[in-house]
């Protein structure tokens, strides 16, 4: 039966589970042949939102349960992708249905390994920094990360505080 507001949900089936159930997610991002033109489509609208240029491939996606810890900050399911820009930049989505309020904190921990893949034992700092990968962490949440602010798109990344507020780094942004 519909509802009587166009605006109300019908009632969730017991037996249809919830899109963003374990099993679902996993079904959904299963692996890079399942997903992937989706995920393309998903990241490119995202950066598009923002000006960033469009991915061109999806490397991996990688879907994993992890089994919840104690704290209110315990994770359950995410998914993480690596993906390629048109400009070869390295891109990290991480589609995170527990909340999880460190996510900022977690792409840096993750973007460190990829910056640490590229120089080469010996390099000297300039040649090392010449070689550092673009990564843009794109975080899908399923909760507010941070309610001080209305916008459904949040950019973060390294700043200069002080007028002009501008980037101090193109090496890392993160879309929340």
């Amino acid at each position: 039966m519909p509802p009587n507001n166009q605006h109300e949900k019908p009632a969730a089936s017991k037996s249809q589970p919830s899109p963003l159930a374990d099993p679902v997610a996993a079904a959904i991002f299963k692996d890079v042949i399942v997903s992937g033109l989706a995920v393309q489509s998903l990241t490119n609208a995202v950066l598009k939102n923002r000006g960033r240029p469009p991915v061109a491939e999806i490397c991996s996606v990688t879907p994993q349960r992890v089994h919840p810890t104690s704290g209110k900050n315990s994770r359950f399911y995410r998914v993480d992708v690596e993906a390629l820009s048109e400009k070869g930049e390295n891109v990290l989505l991480e589609f995170q249905l527990a909340p999880f309020k460190a996510m900022t904190d977690r792409n840096l921990l993750y973007g460190q390994d990829l910056f640490a893949r590229w120089p080469s034992r010996g390099d000297v700092l300039n040649q090392a920094v010449a070689k550092l990968p673009r990564v843009i962490a794109i975080n899908l949440l399923d909760f507010v990360l941070r309610p001080s602010s209305n916008e459904f798109h949040q950019l973060a990344g390294l700043f200069f505080f002080d007028p002009p507020i501008e980037w101090s780094t193109s090496y890392l942004e993160i879309h929340h």
